[in-house]
């Protein structure tokens, strides 16, 4: 329905009360309308986000913004529904890049020599295969945990959970 601006002035409150509610009665009829809608017109969608793309990005970092846990739980969605295409793009971004990594990787050893000798001594001594996690005692370890760098071969198995909730808890303190 099209509204004057000034009756749409005099009565925003209600009309988006009214709309509200509407919507709450019959959101899966809307948002199944929205679907054949969108398959139907592709091209309207494409030129209208090219026109808009500012405004729409813009739009979406307020959402993020407002809505850190729902973007969470929607990328851990989204994670899980795709693992095997995310893989497949990681596995290839690290083909084309192999020469980033290697700068990566040789910066991480200069900057910290003491863990990357540390850490390659406990892989050529330890074998951690076939071995539970130390904290939840459920996965495999996967990772060598080393709570002081000064004794290498003193580690934690740890599975890639437990490792990253350790490493978490140290950046927040």
């Amino acid at each position: 329905m099209v509204y004057s601006k000034e009756y749409y002035k005099k009565n925003k409150k209600r009309l988006k009360e009214n709309w509200k509610r509407y919507y709450n009665k019959s959101k899966k009829k809307i948002l199944e309308r929205k679907k054949i809608w969108r398959k139907k017109n592709p091209d309207y969608i494409k030129d209208y986000y090219k026109n808009n793309k500012e405004r729409i990005m813009k739009n979406l970092k307020r959402w993020r913004k407002k809505n850190p846990q729902k973007k969470k739980e929607l990328d851990r969605r989204y994670r899980e529904k795709n693992k095997k295409e995310i893989k497949k793009k990681i596995k290839n971004w690290k083909i084309k890049h192999k020469e980033k990594i290697r700068g990566y990787t040789k910066g991480y050893r200069k900057k910290y020599p003491e863990k990357h000798n540390a850490q390659e001594r406990a892989r050529k001594n330890i074998i951690i295969k076939n071995i539970l996690c130390v904290n939840c005692k459920k996965q495999k370890a996967e990772h060598r945990h080393h709570e002081d760098y000064d004794n290498p071969l003193k580690i934690k198995p740890l599975c890639r959970k437990c490792h990253n909730k350790i490493h978490r808890w140290k950046k927040l303190k």
